[in-house]
């Protein structure tokens, strides 16, 4: 598990760094969903929070438990899922910056 918890710790970090990326330009749409993805940072951010309080909790002997387990999967889901949406805003704007300047070409 902290295997995991290493991951969604970077997985976080690298979706805030898209975002501080998109906020640097003068588009203000670029900015806007540069502040979007670094919410999804956040979020991924606070699961890893919360993955790490399951995994100190597991190494108790008294809260060993299938509901503990399954709140971490389930932690981790979230964060893949949040970490996935934030990559695809991300692409997808970058992707529109890009047609917007071959346009120019």
């Amino acid at each position: 598990m902290l295997k995991n918890l290493d991951l969604t710790r970077r997985c976080a970090l690298l979706v805030e760094s898209c975002g501080k990326i998109l906020q640097k330009y003068d588009d203000l749409s670029l900015q806007k969903n540069g502040r979007i993805i670094e919410g999804y940072s956040e979020f991924i951010q606070k699961q890893a929070d919360k993955l790490l309080m399951y995994i100190q909790l597991a190494q108790l002997e008294n809260f060993c438990s299938e509901d503990l387990s399954q709140q971490a999967t389930q932690a981790q889901a979230e964060a893949k899922k949040s970490y996935l949406q934030a990559l695809e805003i991300y692409l997808e704007t970058m992707q529109t910056r890009i047609d917007a300047l071959s346009s120019h070409l």
